[in-house]
């Protein structure tokens, strides 16, 4: 790629600084530390103790984008405690360990490699020592990493309803909820292989309202929705006569009674069970905050729970933003704008892109031609969608570049192909696995109130 004035290196050093200090707020080694003691051979969080046996060892399951940094973290606190381990995560995302099995899966699509790491995983679990207590380390992608299906559902199927699902704008919620009642390991399911032990479960929240029981799918939480809830999103999402009929017919099967619920809250299954989350989105969000203020920039965060359509939370913020710049309300600049969530994207194209790239064009739209103001979206765990960036960093020329070079904002948004508009003038952000994984994050920065005022 050549470079000239309309391709800048990358996002400027204000937004990334903000940026980074958010990652590293919810680094496992931080949320481990600050959620995980050991006293003497006992583990204590959430206000429970866990002892681990006289000559005996705690063995550690790491599942998620973020389960390499996550069991490296556990190993260091753990030190000699720790017993047997495993680690299943995206590929390019592990790294060697020494003394864990370490197996690369897909995501955000299963296919053959996420059911051999779904049999590697129940097969570790159910070969352990006895008595043992065993660490599960969870983080965002564990749904598609590991899979464990029923006889009469192939891999290719359960392919094709998640891209179905991916691409219908359905959220997180939504898919698992269809995805804990197809799938042995999910909703609850971990734990019948993980009977009669402690466990320990510490997760990095990538879920809206960090409900445990969708973090992954809830592989060790009880699970309160149904088969017809299931059948209920597929309908609203893609349609009866649409996808996989045989996973349907499963789906009716257990509405029917013919096959058996997750289990549910208050089930005994999850008895000797603690589920604790070690950091969210929210934790990010202050530590942008902090990060905000150290350079001069009040903090203003708007909300940690975005959801919805990427364009039009794009479109939102930039209200807040005008508002802002033409009146100084809420908060007179220099203001930083910050939101934290998970949108979705409903895919009518056939472009490449990702929520966050989606939420930065549509910034670039709505406030086109306005000085003052810059932002970064990005998803912490370093990728946006199917695509190698973190997310995307904008402000008033944005358009104006992309007119430059041919292109146009509005129709690569009608093509869901934002990637390839902002790889062309160089707005793209760039981090590589972040070795974290929590809530998407945005950041808007004002510098004055420009009423009227348009770029030159």
């Amino acid at each position: 790629m050549s470079s000239d004035r309309s391709r800048p290196l990358g996002p400027p050093q204000d937004l990334q600084s903000i940026g980074r200090a958010a990652i590293a707020a919810v680094s496992p080694e931080i949320a481990l530390r600050r959620k995980l003691h050991i006293e003497g051979r006992a583990l204590t969080l959430g206000g429970r103790r866990i002892r681990i046996p006289e000559g005996g060892r705690i063995h550690v399951l790491a599942v998620g984008k973020a389960a390499t940094a996550m069991a490296r973290a556990a190993d260091v606190l753990l030190g000699d405690l720790r017993g047997r381990g495993l680690v299943i995560t995206k590929l390019g995302h592990s790294e060697p360990l020494a003394g864990f099995a370490v197996l690369e899966s897909t995501h955000p699509v299963p296919d053959a490699r996420s059911l051999a790491a779904g049999a590697r995983v129940s097969a570790f679990l159910t070969e352990l020592p006895i008595g043992e207590p065993v660490l599960v380390l969870l983080s965002g992608g564990a749904s598609a990493l590991m899979a464990q299906l029923p006889a009469n559902i192939r891999t290719e199927d359960l392919a094709e309803l998640t891209s179905l699902l991916l691409r219908s704008g359905a959220d997180i919620r939504e898919i698992n909820t269809i995805r804990k009642h197809v799938d042995a390991l999910k909703g609850g399911g971990l734990a019948r292989f993980l009977s009669n032990r402690e466990v320990a479960c510490l997760a990095l929240s990538d879920v809206v309202g960090d409900a445990i029981d969708v973090i992954g799918s809830g592989p060790l939480a009880p699970d309160p929705s149904t088969f017809a809830q299931a059948i209920l999103v597929w309908e609203k999402r893609i349609g009866l006569t649409n996808g996989p009929q045989n996973i349907l017919d499963h789906l009716r099967e257990g509405c029917a009674g013919r096959r058996s619920e997750t289990p549910k809250p208050g089930d005994g299954l999850f008895e000797k069970v603690t589920n604790q989350i070690v950091a969210s989105g929210r934790d990010a969000l202050e530590a942008a905050a902090a990060a905000s203020l150290q350079i001069g920039f009040k903090p203003l965060v708007l909300t940690s729970t975005l959801t919805g359509e990427a364009r039009e939370a794009g479109g939102f913020v930039a209200s807040v933003a005008r508002e802002i710049l033409d009146l100084g309300r809420p908060a007179p600049p220099p203001v930083c704008l910050l939101w934290g969530g998970e949108t979705t994207v409903t895919v009518r194209g056939h472009g490449r892109g990702g929520r966050n790239q989606e939420v930065a064009a549509a910034l670039a739209q709505a406030l086109s031609g306005r000085a003052g103001w810059r932002a970064l979206c990005f998803g912490t765990d370093g990728t946006d969608g199917p695509t190698d960036a973190a997310g995307a960093w904008v402000d008033g020329s944005t358009e104006l570049r992309a007119l430059e070079s041919g292109l146009s904002i509005r129709a690569a948004l009608e093509s869901n192909d934002t990637y390839s508009l902002l790889e062309r003038i160089g707005a793209l952000f760039v981090t590589g696995p972040t070795g974290t994984h929590v809530n998407d994050i945005g950041i808007l920065l004002i510098e004055e109130t420009v009423r009227n005022r348009e770029l030159s």
